[in-house]
């Protein structure tokens, strides 16, 4: 049977941060540490998201799309037990006690209700990542740019000493700006006035933007380091994820793959990686419900809820 999966077709370049900060709910690794803390604490914010969306009943949440107007069958209805992702971590109130005013938390911070809210996603698009892996389906995309964004905040708000400080050489601000891995306090304040400039000079901005904003805020009050990952482009299928060949040092993408090349993005010269594969994410903790729960609880459920 093929597994269900969360996102097809291409994706954009995208960053993974996550905040670094003493936590019962997960282990600190700086090892690929932004992926680790999604892949360890998705479940609980899709729990949490749901609650906030009142998409659950005592035992159970539900897929988004069991509310939409034209929602599936009961025997295709998704969701997951309750239980089986807070037990891990001790439990419902265990799990949202640990959020609950938690510096990291800043997507709580912004939707009351939400844990697990210290790690997300910023596309250089409006390809909302983090509302697509919680079941929503993808708007069709805008002209918006953020790497053009970005370049023009970072000009506007002369920080180039700065950059060529705290980042190093290179003529793409964007690519700059994620190199170091672990922004210190030093980079995230220059990384804090170009995007404070990138929300001043727009007008309505994707949700994701206004999310990492506030969390190198936070990281700045609050004394975090912020983890970050710049993933280069790609194409999924119901199989795998194939990322596009990019910069080593900073995931640049050339139009043309030289052996040897100078990097506009960083400065590096040298050749490119090609992008590894990956399994394509499924849509955990989503599951077909009927053949855990059976049809007819299934039914009673989101008859209560959709009442």
């Amino acid at each position: 049977m093929r597994r269900s999966v969360a996102i097809t077709g291409a994706t954009p370049p995208f960053l993974r941060w996550a905040i670094w900060h003493s936590c019962e709910l997960r282990a600190l690794d700086p090892y690929r540490f932004a992926d680790q803390t999604f892949r360890k604490l998705r479940g609980v914010r899709e729990l949490s998201i749901a609650k906030v969306e009142n998409r659950c009943d005592d035992d159970f949440c539900f897929h988004p799309e069991a509310f939409a107007k034209t929602p599936p069958a009961v025997d295709q209805v998704r969701g997951f037990q309750r239980e089986e992702i807070a037990a891990v971590f001790g439990g419902e109130a265990s799990v949202f006690n640990s959020c609950h005013g938690c510096p990291a938390n800043v997507l709580g911070s912004r939707t009351d209700g939400v844990a697990a809210g210290c790690f997300g996603f910023m596309a250089t698009t409006d390809f909302d990542l983090q509302r697509l892996m919680s079941g929503y389906p993808q708007t069709e995309s805008t002209e918006f740019d953020l790497v053009q964004r970005v370049q023009a905040a970072a000009e506007q708000t002369e920080v180039e000493a700065d950059l060529n400080k705290w980042f190093g050489p290179g003529k793409i601000v964007w690519h700059r700006l994620w190199k170091p891995k672990i922004l210190s306090a030093k980079q995230l304040g220059v990384v804090d006035q170009i995007f404070d400039s990138v929300i001043e000079s727009c007008g309505a901005l994707p949700s994701h933007v206004l999310d990492f904003s506030a969390a190198v805020k936070a990281c700045l009050e609050h004394k975090m380091p912020l983890h970050v990952e710049l993933v280069p482009s790609g194409l999924a299928d119901n199989e795998t994820w194939k990322l596009a060949t990019s910069c080593p040092d900073c995931h640049w993408e050339p139009e043309q793959v030289k052996k040897l090349q100078k990097c506009p993005g960083c400065a590096r010269i040298g050749g490119m990686a090609e992008g590894p594969k990956f399994r394509v994410l499924g849509l955990r903790p989503y599951s077909v419900l009927h053949g855990i729960v059976g049809e007819k609880r299934v039914e009673k459920a989101l008859t209560q809820l959709r009442g």
